[in-house]
């Protein structure tokens, strides 16, 4: 496409009212952002030069409901999480320039950059397993001791004096991102969970014995589920169990 000046006009062509100078700023992208080169782009894809892209915001899809792809209302941003298992990672497939597909894990490094370009248009590293803490007096990682998916985005999130934050200034992608990766810190807890019901003692709650006692011809494997959410996880069945006693105790009392 030429040099950058050719570039930037062959893209504002497309795009009516386009600001020339942020279409700029974009193209950096492919000077300091390494996970630019190393994958393919969407239009590496196509075999063909003569083409065009061509969006109807006000076209009716047929059969469907008419306002089915109306601009948004509402300035609320939600998140719905479709699988048969609650503990499923979400996973972005990207086919590098050899051809070959590479599978990115929600809790890769790398997973944000990819996710997100415009917000870490310099390929930074995101949240992993292994990150260590701390000690903020010896300045000495923490044996054993991992930073917690909650806890780094926290602390991206913080808002802190005579630091820019280049997150709480993209509006509604920031938007966006909060809750994906909110999704992310309640998935990281339910795999712990599933990957350490033998630590949690989940074979031991009380209703699974009292339905056995109760019963001496009830099978022990068709109760329950494979895993079994512990009461501190928010809206879980022995969450709700335990609020419902307590209730009662106060109501009591």
């Amino acid at each position: 496409m030429g040099d950058e000046e050719a570039q930037v006009n062959r893209r504002s062509e497309y795009v009516q009212g386009v600001e020339r100078n942020t279409v700029k700023k974009i193209q950096v992208l492919h000077d300091h952002n390494i996970l630019v080169h190393e994958f393919k782009m969407a239009n590496d894809r196509v075999t063909c030069d003569n083409y065009k892209v061509v969006i109807h915001p006000d076209r009716v899809p047929r059969g469907e409901y008419e306002r089915r792809f109306n601009a948004p209302t509402t300035n609320e941003i939600a998140a719905v999480v479709v699988s048969s298992e609650r503990t499923a990672s979400r996973d972005i497939v990207i086919q590098a320039h050899d051809g070959r597909l590479t599978r990115v894990p929600d809790t890769h490094r790398f997973y944000d950059a990819l996710e997100y370009p415009i917000i870490f248009w310099k390929e930074q590293e995101g949240y992993s397993f292994e990150i260590p803490q701390i000690n903020p007096f010896t300045k000495q990682p923490i044996p054993n001791k991992k930073v917690s998916c909650k806890d780094f985005y926290a602390y991206d999130m913080m808002v802190r004096r005579n630091n820019f934050n280049l997150l709480l200034r993209c509006r509604y992608l920031f938007h966006q991102f909060l809750v994906d990766m909110y999704v992310k810190v309640e998935s990281e807890r339910l795999r712990f969970i599933a990957l350490n019901q033998t630590k949690l003692r989940a074979e031991n709650y009380i209703h699974l014995q009292d339905a056995i006692r109760n019963d001496a011809n009830l099978d022990p494997n068709s109760l329950g589920q494979m895993v079994i959410p512990l009461s501190s996880f928010v809206n879980s069945a022995r969450y709700f169990h335990e609020y419902t006693q307590d209730t009662f105790t106060y109501v009591r009392n």
